[in-house]
């Protein structure tokens, strides 16, 4: 019983502990480098912690102006930013998970993919 007792001590405790975390989230634009570009290799791109209430990682691309051309960007972001520059960018999401900001927002989360599976097959048992 005791054995019970102390793995549901640390359970309880590592939920708090990780709310007190930082969220941590990929950090580059393709102007400064090319490994910003789609698709990326996680592995080496630089992270940044994000300590702000009410942010996010953002992935945001930008079209090409004038001289400028098209670009990635990834870093933090206030969760809203992405509803204030919708009409200027190609693509923009701003996320709440660990490096979320990694990949294309076409993929679907392995947690969506599960549950959607999930539903259809106990919607079509009974």
């Amino acid at each position: 019983m005791a054995g019970l007792s102390l793995a549901f001590t640390a359970f309880i405790l590592s939920g708090i502990l990780h709310t007190g975390n930082s969220l941590q989230c990929y950090s580059c634009d393709s102007i400064s480098s090319n490994l910003c570009e789609d698709p990326v290799n996680a592995t080496l791109l630089n992270t940044v912690f994000c300590n702000q209430r009410n942010f996010g990682c953002l992935k945001q691309k930008l079209p090409a102006i004038g001289k400028i051309e098209k670009s990635v960007h990834r870093g933090c972001a206030a969760v809203a930013f992405c509803e204030l520059l919708e009409s200027v960018s190609d693509h923009c999401t701003v996320c709440t998970n660990d490096l979320c900001n990694s990949s294309s927002a076409l993929i679907p989360s392995i947690v969506v993919l599960l549950l959607s599976s999930i539903f259809i097959f106990l919607f079509y048992k009974y």
